[in-house]
């Protein structure tokens, strides 16, 4: 199958889901990327782009910048010339050896949240945290304006400099599990979570899940999740270079970091599981209507061998979006509003977030798994005896029939995936505890995308267990876990 069978296949598929998969994305701000993107790719090695470059781009698209400090967010006196020349004197931002982490970390903060940030500052303390407050707090709401302070903000002598929003949860033992992966993928930007309705993203971490990676290689295009994000301090200072090259009311750093790093050929990879999830409480960035904030697969607490970081990704899912391109389409199996979708990546398109997708009846048989296989699963699970009481359960609890049947239509697709030889390591015998925990919360974190509406709030547990339990049975027929005794540990 190649990229031609595929858009044959999209063509003329009446789909309203496409339009609907993020209305909540600022449509100037993704505009304006693609034409960094586009204008600044150049012939041969990857290289960060000029201020000046990056401003004459956005006001094509945006208009005439602004004078004054929302240009750059700190004014003249620090303008990017002033800066390079200081950068060039710091002979601690030189590269460091593989072997030496010497881990820099700051904590974006919005005054709002001065009376739960304590708490988090104390659970960092091991990694010496500072906080990076909004410049203007009182102005109107962007991470961008924060984001420009806090990359520059590197400590001295750091290797690497970690920026953390002031709203993470994050796991026991984070700074352990951090420091290790960091040593272990020292020149990749590292994401720490990935939320779990991205297009793209969350399901490479899914199918990381799924075959046991440690690591998912992220998407091109999509937004790189900045809840907690590691780079390499000199990425880090020509990171926040980029960013003051742009007006504070674009908002989105996540959609420019995405920028940036394609820019400068640089790899984003996600840990799994994911280090932070998401906090409970209101949005300092006006996100609120973006519904459910959750991390993709978070594990409050869990043990690794000393090597876990040492294995490669699972795949490259976004290969289709790099410079050097792929001749076989690459798919992502997303869930929305209970319906499960089909999205496919190919770098022809001109909106980042908007690629080709459909319902799974319509294309699964493109990705190698045809309906009829989906269904049969399903039919023979619900010939067993727990497959007979989940339905029995579910028609209790007023699931409605098609969400069980679109929920393991997700769950087998991405057991499939799993098969590929080429998308996975081998699950090492000796951790099969972590591996069922991070599948188990890989479709888990599925559930929130529809599936409960129709369920009385009193019942919603019970059927988040029931639902949870169905798609790990689906990822599990297609794809079985490697035997385990029954052992249930991490290691």
């Amino acid at each position: 199958m190649d990229i031609d069978s595929v858009g044959h296949i999209m063509t003329g598929c009446d789909n309203d889901l496409e339009k609907d998969l993020d209305p909540f994305i600022p449509e100037n701000c993704l505009l304006i990327a693609a034409d960094l993107v586009r204008t600044l790719s150049v012939e041969g090695p990857a290289r960060p782009a000029h201020a000046g470059e990056v401003k004459a781009v956005v006001a094509a698209r945006h208009g005439a910048l602004p004078t004054g400090p929302e240009s750059a967010g700190h004014g003249d006196a620090c303008g990017p010339a002033a800066r390079e020349a200081v950068d060039r004197t710091r002979p601690d931002l030189l590269p460091a050896p593989a072997s030496r982490v010497d881990l820099s970390t700051v904590v974006m903060h919005h005054p709002s949240r001065s009376g739960t940030i304590r708490p988090l500052l104390d659970r960092l303390a091991p990694l010496a945290p500072r906080l990076v407050t909004d410049p203007e707090p009182e102005g109107p709401r962007s991470p961008l304006r924060t984001a420009k302070h806090a990359w520059r903000a590197v400590a001295e002598g750091a290797t690497h400099h970690l920026v953390l929003q002031d709203d993470v949860e994050i796991c026991q033992d984070f700074a352990e599990h951090l420091l290790s992966a960091v040593r272990a993928r020292p020149s990749d930007v590292i994401a720490l979570y990935v939320n779990a309705d991205s297009p793209s993203n969350s399901y490479a971490v899914r199918h990381a899940a799924a075959v046991g990676a440690p690591w998912a290689e992220l998407v091109p295009g999509e937004f790189v999740p900045t809840l907690g994000l590691v780079m390499p301090a000199p990425a880090a200072v020509r990171l926040a270079d980029f960013l003051d090259a742009l007006p504070d009311r674009l908002r989105d750093d996540d959609a420019f970091v995405d920028v940036f790093c394609r820019l400068s050929d640089l790899r984003v990879t996600a840990t799994v599981p994911n280090l932070l999830e998401h906090g409970a409480g209101l949005s300092a960035a006006g996100n609120d209507g973006h519904g459910a904030r959750r991390s993709t697969v978070f594990l409050p607490s869990w043990e690794r061998a000393d090597d876990y970081w040492d294995e490669p990704p699972a795949g490259d899912r976004g290969a289709p979006m790099r410079a050097t391109g792929s001749a076989e389409p690459h798919y992502a199996v997303s869930v929305r509003a209970a319906q499960c979708v089909v999205r496919f990546l190919h770098a022809a398109d001109a909106h980042p977030l908007r690629q080709p997708c459909a319902a799974w009846r319509l294309v699964c048989a493109t990705t190698g798994t045809p309906v009829d296989a989906v269904l049969a699963g399903l039919a023979e699970h619900l010939r067993t005896p727990a497959g007979a009481d989940a339905v029995d359960r579910a028609a209790a609890l007023g699931l409605p029939a098609e969400h069980v049947v679109e929920l393991w239509a997700a769950g087998y697709l991405l057991g499939a995936d799993a098969l590929d030889p080429h998308k996975r390591p081998a699950p090492r015998p000796q951790r099969p505890g972590l591996l069922r925990r991070c599948r188990e919360r890989a479709v888990d974190s599925w559930i929130d995308s529809g599936f409960l509406t129709a369920v009385p709030s009193a019942d919603r547990p019970e059927a988040r267990t029931l639902l949870t339990a169905l798609a790990l049975a689906a990822v599990d027929r297609a794809r079985p876990l490697p035997h385990d005794g029954g052992a249930r540990g991490d290691a």
